[in-house]
């Protein structure tokens, strides 16, 4: 069984397997594309939003499949109830597009929530100098995670920060990056990045809240001049960084941050809510 599955069952193009015979090998097949989705109080979170990001990273690839929603719904749910698990990230990979009928593969993936006192404070995060082949398609094509995972670990951080080859910091390696300047937040063009589902809902956060939001690149030697920053994800959903590197932010009590993580939260409840 792989390390980064938990629970007992998955559901292999919808038959029930046992998790502890199945060979994870075949899910890092490329081409191939998946998605993480956070399920609370069994709700699979803002699912239409992962799908439609599905389809366009399998166009993006190459590949025009047809990803139905309600089954994937469907199948989500069924995985919740044959493992009585109902919070937790479910991975979704579909690959073997060459086939009549491409692989799926549904499975509860190893997740890592970030602490109150992550949140309180803020986490720590470093620089790392690489991009993306691809930004755009959320691919298993991951040639460079073993170098990101590896410079993480060794600087005791919570996530890296990806400058691109004009020196620019594009994006989280597992999450989208917000920027604070007086009361303007800036972001990356979603051109170039893999622009996340919890990174377009704090986009729609921001623009009805009504503060100033510009998407453009930020020069890695102009964070030290930032108020403050925050990352975005399926797991930490919004959540503040209090240094990179040996620089420091006070971004945890950026009156800005706090609004848009109170703003998400709430959008969260009522998302359950309305899904049940």
């Amino acid at each position: 069984m792989n390390d980064d599955v938990v629970k007992n069952y998955l559901i292999h193009n919808d038959n029930i397997i046992e998790a502890k015979i199945f060979d994870y090998e075949v899910t890092k097949i490329f081409p191939g594309i998946y998605e993480v989705i956070r399920v609370i109080d069994g709700v699979p979170m803002f699912l239409e939003k992962h799908v439609s990001r599905f389809k366009t990273s399998a166009s993006l690839l190459g590949f025009d499949i047809l990803i139905d929603e309600k089954k994937i719904d469907a199948i989500i749910r069924k995985l919740i109830e044959i493992n009585d698990y109902f919070n937790g990230n479910v991975r979704i990979v579909i690959n073997n597009f060459y086939n009549q009928t491409p692989d799926s593969y549904f499975y509860f993936y190893k997740s890592s929530y970030p602490t109150e006192d992550m949140i309180a404070d803020g986490v720590h995060a470093t620089l790392f100098y690489g991009e993306r082949n691809n930004p755009n398609a959320k691919s298993t094509d991951l040639a460079i995670r073993d170098k990101i995972n590896e410079q993480i670990a060794r600087m005791n951080a919570y996530e890296a920060l990806l400058v691109n080859s004009n020196g620019e910091i594009t994006e989280g390696s597992r999450s989208n990056m917000f920027f604070i300047k007086n009361k303007t937040i800036i972001t990356a063009p979603e051109k170039d990045i893999l622009s996340g589902v919890t990174r377009g809902n704090v986009i729609e956060i921001i623009r009805r809240s009504g503060f100033e939001l510009q998407e453009k690149n930020l020069e890695a030697n102009m964070l030290k001049d930032m108020d403050g920053l925050f990352l975005t994800g399926t797991s930490p959903m919004v959540l503040p960084i209090r240094s990179v590197d040996d620089m420091k932010f006070a971004s945890a009590n950026n009156g800005i941050i706090r609004s848009i993580r109170e703003s998400y939260l709430q959008l969260v409840n009522d998302y359950i809510n309305s899904h049940r």
